[in-house]
C-alpha cells in the first residue's frame, strides 16, 4: 500500500480525522467547530498536479456558533524533502477550490473559509514559509506599508518527524500508529515499529477490527525491503488471534512471491523521489537491483534467467508499448547473458526488433 493509499484509508474515516484535528489544531479552533458534523467532500483531487508529490483530502465541518460550513483540507506531502514552492502550490490549490465552488454556485456573494493543513513526514527540515506574505520581495518597511494591498494566507504545518512522541500519543490508537509509520517510513524499521506498538495495535483491533491492521501491514510490506520478521509475526498473532494471524501470514507469503515486480515498482518510485531528472532509466535500474535483492532475501527467486526475462519484458513494454505475440518465444531463445545485454540496449534502441538484433 503506497503513501497516498494508506493516507486516504486512514484519514477518510472521519472519526480518525477528528482525532487528528483535535490534536494538531489550536484549542480556539477546536472549540469553534461542531466536529460531529465533519464529513468528506468530493474525493476527487482538487488539482491533478498534486498527484506526483502530494495527496489531498477535503472535509466540510460546520462552525458551532453559526452552522455555516468551513472547508478543511489536509495535504500529505509524501516526499523526503519539502516542495520548494509550496506557497505557490497552495495558492493554485485554493484557486482550484474556489473555481469548483463557482461552478456549483455561479453567483456566490461569499466563499467558505479554507483551513489548509500540510502533513509532512520527510527527513529534511521544512524550510518553506508558512505564510504567503513571507515570500514577497522587499524589506519590512515596504511590507508594512503595502500589507493591506497584498494577498496573504497561511497554512498549518504538521511535521510528523519532529512532533514529540507524547503529542502523537494524544490521537486515537489507529491514528497514533499511522503517524508513527509515516514518521518511520523513510528511515526503515517499519516491522519493528509495529512490533513495539503491540498494545496500541491490540486497541486498534478491539475497536476497529482486522481492516486497519491489514492496512498497516500492507503499508509496511510495500515500503520495507525485508519480509515480516518472526518477532513481528509473533506479536501480530497475539494481537489478532491465530485465525486472523494465519490470514495475514498468507497475505505476507503472497507479498513475498511478488518478488522482483514489487522491487521494480518500489525502485521506480524511489527513483522518482530522488529527482525526476534521473528519469525512468534510473528508476528501472534501482528497481532491478532492489528487486533481485528482495527476491533473494524472501526465498522466492525463480531463477535468474526467468527474472531477467520478466524484467526485459517490463522495460520493453514501458519503452515500446504492446509487445508482439511471439515475444516469449523470442526471449526463450536467449541466454541469461543475452537477456542482460538486451536490457542495457533498451533505451538506445528504437524498436523491439532492434533490441533483440543487438544481442
Amino acid at each position: 500500500m503506497k503513501h497516498d493509499e494508506f493516507f486516504k484509508y486512514t484519514f477518510s474515516q472521519t472519526s480518525q480525522a477528528v482525532s487528528f484535528f483535535a490534536s494538531v489544531l489550536s484549542p480556539k479552533l477546536v472549540q469553534l467547530f461542531d466536529w460531529s458534523s465533519l464529513r468528506l467532500a468530493d474525493n476527487e483531487s482538487v488539482d491533478t498536479k498534486l498527484s506526483r508529490r502530494q495527496t489531498d483530502l477535503r472535509y466540510v465541518v460546520n462552525a458551532a456558533h453559526t452552522g455555516k460550513p468551513v472547508w478543511v483540507n489536509v495535504i500529505l506531502e509524501h516526499q523526503s524533502t519539502p516542495h520548494e514552492h509550496m506557497g505557490w502550490r497552495l495558492l493554485e490549490y485554493q484557486f482550484r477550490l474556489f473555481e469548483q465552488h463557482f461552478a456549483v454556485e455561479p453567483k456566490p456573494k461569499t466563499v467558505p473559509p479554507v483551513l489548509l493543513i500540510v502533513l509532512y513526514h520527510g527527513a529534511a527540515q521544512w524550510t518553506q514559509p508558512l505564510r504567503w506574505r513571507d515570500g514577497y520581495q522587499g524589506d519590512q518597511q515596504l511590507h508594512a506599508a503595502t500589507q493591506d494591498n497584498l494577498l496573504d494566507f497561511g497554512y498549518q504545518l504538521v511535521d510528523v518527524c519532529r512532533t514529540p512522541e507524547q503529542n502523537l500519543q494524544q490521537v486515537s490508537p489507529f491514528m497514533q500508529v499511522t503517524l508513527g509509520l509515516f514518521k518511520q517510513v523513510f528511515k526503515g524499521g517499519l516491522w519493528e515499529h509495529l512490533a513495539r506498538s503491540a498494545q496500541v495495535l491490540k486497541r486498534v483491533y478491539d475497536e476497529l477490527g482486522i481492516g486497519p491492521i491489514r492496512a498497516m501491514v500492507e503499508y509496511a510490506g510495500y515500503n520495507e525491503q525485508d519480509p515480516p520478521p518472526p518477532r513481528f509475526m509473533a506479536v501480530i498473532g497475539d494481537v489478532v488471534g491465530p485465525t486472523n494471524a494465519e490470514q495475514l501470514m498468507s497475505w505476507a507469503e503472497k507479498l513475498e512471491k511478488k518478488g522482483e515486480e514489487r522491487g521494480i515498482a518500489i525502485g521506480e518510485e524511489r527513483g522518482e523521489r530522488r529527482g525526476e531528472r534521473r528519469g525512468e532509466r534510473r528508476g528501472i535500474a534501482i528497481g532491478e537491483e532492489r528487486g533481485e535483492k528482495r527476491g533473494e532475501k524472501r526465498g522466492i527467486a525463480i531463477g535468474k534467467r526467468h527474472g531477467e526475462k520478466r524484467i526485459l519484458k517490463r522495460v520493453l513494454r514501458k519503452r515500446f508499448g504492446a509487445l508482439p505475440a511471439t515475444i516469449d518465444e523470442q526471449l526463450d531463445a536467449l541466454s541469461t547473458e543475452q537477456l542482460e545485454a538486451a536490457i542495457e540496449h533498451v533505451f538506445g534502441a528504437d524498436s523491439v526488433e532492434a533490441v533483440l538484433d543487438a544481442v
